[in-house]
């Protein structure tokens, strides 16, 4: 497997790990929608910025495979 293709594999492993964490965390919170608990934009400062940065590498190294 080129290494490309294990970076782009490793970032969308560890954004749905994130979001999937996230929802676990805040399953009992029943003053938040099912929308908020999966992804808060209210809480970019914490760990939901890095799913915006990995998303963001993840399309330039998809991109990169076509040029």
């Amino acid at each position: 497997m080129k290494k490309i293709n294990v970076l782009i594999f490793f970032c969308i492993a560890i954004c749905v790990l994130i979001i999937f964490h996230h929802y676990i965390k805040h399953k009992n919170d029943f003053h938040l929608t099912e929308n908020d608990k999966i992804f808060q934009i209210s809480d970019v400062s914490n760990h939901e910025s890095f799913v915006f940065l990995l998303v963001g590498i993840f399309i330039g190294l998809f991109l990169s495979k076509f040029v």
